[in-house]
């Protein structure tokens, strides 16, 4: 009887619950229009809680979309599609019922029309205490100052979509040998799983030489070859691979540009110091992410070297003890690549003097989080460059098919 009583009583309290629950939730919906009223089809629309917890539909034939059962509490609702810029705004849900949420998108301008020759673009990512990337913030959280003054942010973006160029870099010196296929295997794994279409991407590798490829590939097959193509020799020149990479590769491409670093960190034959190479990164607007190859070592000056490339320019650096821990890596770079804030600005600084400005993006009113973004950059001098992605040079149809494109070792590689 006893026990009767005791689930019935369960029964009492479960009931209880979800009725509470029901009552504290509600539907959250809305319809998207643009500027002329038309109803937008096909938007995507995100709910972010507070806590971060993301929600995700698209709105139907009538413009319409709906979140049904959403807890009491404070959240963001994001709308956005390829032809509108996005919107956000923020809603509260209370008691039962509904609320609802229109938008108004604004048609995004054609890229040849817009002109970012004078505007700073900072990528950056967020994480908390526990390392967890945190994509869920809006343009006010963020405060932008460049040498100690305040900037406005002009334009911000979540989900960095635009064309990603990628270069992976090989340490290929006799001391990678034991290692080298494992690395080979998570690489070609990395590229396969973070490359799209309109991405492209290059394989180089270096000991005391540089092999430095002709051209970027959008060709997977020729990219996997380049990998399995490298082989080790004596020497390592670290700081002459990332600054010739930078000067010869990546310093007249506009968009997103990151190297990432396999590497002990140790330079033993350059003829450039690491000031050379950093400077290198920073003028051409590099995010360098660096996968340490020192397994099962203790620290060294290697290390820090790794850090300062990744900490300068805004990338992360990664210490795996184990072979298998590298693919772990890749897949936090990956992440990183899809979980990028942008966040663009006017210099207050309206001289072309070339001096390099430090910049620093905080969230001022959010604690327990990181801000990884870029130190700085290297004011234009004259006109400013009128570099835009929309203008990116595609790469040569002929060389993405060589056997020389995307880093398979040629038979003249770069020496000093």
């Amino acid at each position: 009887m006893l026990a009767r009583r005791l689930k019935l009583l369960g029964l009492l309290v479960a009931v209880n619950a979800l009725i509470v629950s029901e009552a504290r939730s509600a539907d959250v919906y809305g319809t998207i229009r643009d500027e002329t009223g038309g109803l937008i089809v096909a938007a995507k629309v995100t709910l972010v809680s507070a806590g971060g917890d993301r929600r995700e539909t698209a709105t139907n034939a009538a413009g319409g979309y709906a979140f049904s059962r959403v807890g009491g509490g404070d959240y963001v609702v994001i709308a956005q599609h390829p032809d509108f810029r996005l919107q956000e705004k923020r809603i509260v849900v209370g008691t039962a019922g509904k609320v609802r949420s229109d938008f108004m998108l604004k048609i995004v301008e054609s890229a040849e029309s817009i002109d970012v020759s004078d505007m700073i673009t900072l990528l950056c990512t967020v994480t908390d205490r526990q390392g967890r990337l945190i994509t869920s913030l809006s343009a006010a959280d963020f405060l932008v100052k460049e040498d100690g003054r305040t900037q406005k942010i002009e334009r911000f973006a979540r989900e960095t979509t635009p064309p990603l160029t990628v270069v992976v870099l090989v340490d290929s010196s006799l001391s990678v040998e034991p290692i080298l296929q494992v690395e080979k295997h998570t690489a070609k794994e990395f590229l396969r799983t973070v490359l799209r279409e309109q991405d492209l991407a290059l394989v180089a590798n270096f000991d005391r030489e540089i092999v430095l490829p002709p051209d970027f590939s959008v060709d997977l097959a020729q990219l996997d070859k380049a990998v399995d193509g490298i082989r080790t020799g004596p020497g390592t020149s670290l700081h002459q691979a990332i600054h010739e990479v930078c000067m010869r590769r990546l310093m007249n491409l506009g968009g997103r540009k990151v190297i990432v670093l396999i590497s002990d960190g140790d330079d033993t034959t350059s003829l450039l110091r690491f000031q050379n190479a950093m400077e290198a990164a920073q003028r051409a607007d590099v995010i360098v992410f660096a996968i340490s190859n020192r397994l099962n070592s203790t620290a060294g000056d290697g290390d820090r070297t790794l850090k300062r490339y990744a900490a300068d320019t805004g990338g992360k650096a990664f210490f795996p003890s184990k072979p298998n821990e590298l693919k772990v890596a890749f897949k936090a770079i990956e992440q990183e690549l899809r979980g990028q804030y942008s966040l663009s600005y006017n210099s207050s600084n309206a001289s072309l003097d070339g001096k390099f400005r430090r910049v620093k993006v905080s969230l001022p009113h959010l604690r327990g989080m990181k801000v990884h973004a870029k130190k700085g950059y290297f004011a234009p001098v004259g006109e400013p460059d009128k570099v835009s992605r929309a203008g990116r040079p595609a790469p040569n149809p002929s060389l993405a098919k060589s056997p020389f494109a995307a880093g398979v070792p040629s038979e003249n590689p770069v020496h000093y």
